[in-house]
């Protein structure tokens, strides 16, 4: 015996209503920018996986809205003491973009509250020193290519977040590279014995590295530390750690790095006489720490 399927095979059709596709807005008619606003705390922090753009407002005043007109805006660069953020605005959405240019418009829609949403969106990595950026636009309305009134200047600003990072690594190299290490291992003992790992600062402003010593420079024998310990120094890029009181803090001061390579600093941790001391496993622990001025 055979089984049988059956196939349906549905025919639709839609019949037109006639209805056409929607009239795009009017030109606006006497187009006024009456102000730009900007959410208060736009802030870049560096260290994030990406800058958030930065969305700000223009309020467009028109005879009637919603309607289209043609923006440009100049100007589009963030600026402090000598650093530059470039960047290019675009409608929210994504489209259009605005070149930097006050004379090349863009057209755009003008909804019925008049407010014009754009963002900010900075180009390429951003390693920039800690403070408030300003970047002094020109926006300027255009009705079918003609210029309308003169440009209107709006100030944006940006604060880029002072931050710091830091990482102790087995060997020199930029920020991040030559792994983590939180042990340095002398192995057996000897009087001059030294090791040097490296400190790593990431850094968009000043910053103080702050050390201490839990037993102020002595290795102390973990199951007996009252016996005799052995005393070593630490030289932090070329300069002496003075940490002989247990738990002092030692801090010493840093400029902002320039790049994302950040630094890489040496400490050099040298054994001194070991004498006839018991045998055994010897320990102190460094602690450093990193904050911005």
């Amino acid at each position: 015996m055979f089984s049988k399927r059956r196939f349906f095979l549905v025919l639709l059709a839609v019949l037109g209503l006639g209805v056409s596709a929607p009239a795009q807005a009017d030109v606006c008619s006497n187009p006024t920018i009456t102000g730009v606003s900007l959410p208060a705390g736009a802030m870049l922090d560096l260290f994030e996986s990406g800058p958030l753009p930065v969305t700000f407002k223009v309020s467009v005043a028109a005879d009637a809205k919603p309607c289209t007109l043609g923006l440009a805006i100049g100007g589009q660069s963030f600026s402090l003491n000598g650093t530059s953020l470039p960047f290019t605005v675009k409608a929210i959405g994504g489209s259009p973009s605005f070149d930097d240019n006050i004379g090349a418009p863009s057209i755009i829609n003008v909804p019925s509250d008049g407010q014009v949403e754009l963002q900010a969106l900075l180009n390429g990595p951003v390693f920039a020193p800690a403070g408030t950026y300003t970047a002094p636009l020109q926006l300027q309305l255009f009705s079918n290519s003609t210029p309308v009134g003169s440009a209107y200047p709006y100030n944006l600003t940006l604060s880029v977040k002072a931050k710091a990072q830091i990482n102790i690594a087995g060997s020199s190299g930029s920020f991040g590279s030559g792994g983590t290490v939180d042990k340095v291992d002398f192995g057996d003992l000897e009087t001059g014995e030294s090791r040097t790992v490296y400190v790593q600062l990431l850094s968009n402003a000043d910053v103080n590295v702050s050390f201490s010593s839990e037993n102020g420079l002595k290795l102390l024998h973990t199951v007996a530390p009252d016996r005799t310990p052995i005393a070593y120094t630490a030289i932090f890029n070329g300069s002496s750690l003075p940490l002989t009181s247990p738990g002092a803090i030692y801090k010493v001061s840093k400029a902002a790095d320039t790049s994302l390579m950040g630094s890489s600093l040496p400490m050099t941790l040298t054994v001194g006489a070991v004498g006839d001391n018991i045998a055994g496993l010897y320990q102190d622990i460094i602690t450093i720490d990193v904050d911005t001025q």
